[in-house]
């Protein structure tokens, strides 16, 4: 049986922690945003700041409220960093989708991206049925081909991408309000990015 839990994203960041013995942004940054150049994703709010965060909105009852970024400050709370408060444009997530394309672009091996996306998987029944593992929920019938996403929201934002291995494609969708239904004309505002033919972020 799958359960999903932001506490599991927590408990690897603290896992990332203790064996790297450094903090969680330090070694994903030296890690990951570096050695792909995502010159505006960050995992600490001040350096969100300083990359150009923008306002963000929260839903109450149907209304979109504009509201502070708060990112977590105790490893305490019950959502912390590595569950879902790293800020990135969507030009950045193109060139992490990218990553994936090109089968880990030395970041990560071929077989963990295999493993990631087909192998130590969970089959979850449903009306749309799917897999989930590492992140990843795979997708399949009735598809032509298998779509991978992630996504989530915080209290100020939500995104989530996409990859279809088979055709080299991959797309990033990302909206400053805490709602994947919001009317964004009146608030928000959603940007996407197309990895695979490096369209620029457009606005939805």
């Amino acid at each position: 049986m799958h359960h999903y839990a932001n506490v599991n994203y927590s408990l690897l960041g603290e896992i990332i922690e203790a064996v790297s013995g450094e903090a969680y942004s330090d070694y994903i940054t030296k890690n990951l945003f570096e050695p792909l150049q995502l010159s505006h994703t960050a995992a600490t709010q001040d350096e969100s700041e300083k990359n150009g965060l923008i306002d963000g909105y929260t839903n109450y009852w149907g209304f979109n409220i504009k509201t502070s970024h708060k990112y977590p400050s105790s490893k305490d709370d019950w959502i912390t960093v590595p569950a879902g408060y790293i800020s990135s444009s969507t030009e950045d997530l193109g060139k992490y989708l990218q990553m994936y394309l090109n089968r880990g672009s030395g970041i990560l091996s071929e077989s963990s991206i295999d493993t990631m996306f087909y192998g130590d998987t969970i089959y979850v029944d449903g009306d749309i049925p799917y897999w989930y593992g590492y992140g990843w929920t795979r997708i399949e019938a009735p598809l032509s081909e298998p779509v991978l996403r992630h996504n989530g929201l915080v209290e100020t934002g939500n995104a989530c991408i996409f990859l279809l291995p088979e055709s080299s494609l991959a797309m990033a969708v990302t909206a400053n309000v805490n709602d994947y239904y919001a009317d964004f004309p009146n608030t928000g505002n959603a940007y996407c990015y197309c990895a695979a033919t490096n369209c620029r972020e457009c606005t939805l």
